[in-house]
């Protein structure tokens, strides 16, 4: 079995790695030069772009309120009277005041009921 010889320690000084690096980065960076400028064009020419929002979606609600049908009845009949209150108190619209008041509480509600 032969054994490779362990290399010796790298002695580096502090000043030294710091100029080889300072080396190292201005060669990047001169050789970078003209890609950076490209790319700050076509970023310049991208944020002149009118930029048009992603439509946001709501989340559904995953939750649901249980009441019981006397509940539901009740936050009913009170969101019925808030609605024919805008309207007036026409009695012709009180059916149509009704089941606007059932669509609301039901949403609300997520389909909750307890039967």
């Amino acid at each position: 079995m032969s054994e490779t010889p362990a290399s010796p320690p790298k002695k580096s000084t502090r000043s030294t790695k710091t100029a080889d690096t300072t080396a190292t980065t201005a060669a990047k960076t001169a050789s970078k030069a003209p890609a950076k400028a490209a790319s700050t064009a076509t970023a310049k020419a991208k944020s002149a772009a009118p930029k048009t929002a992603a439509p946001r979606t709501r989340k559904p609600k995953t939750a649901t309120i249980q009441v019981t049908p006397e509940q539901r009845y009740r936050m009913i009949s009170e969101a019925a009277f808030y609605i024919a209150e805008k309207h007036g108190f026409d009695p012709s619209r009180s059916l149509d005041d009704w089941l606007e008041a059932e669509t609301l509480i039901d949403a609300e509600l997520g389909g909750g009921t307890t039967h």
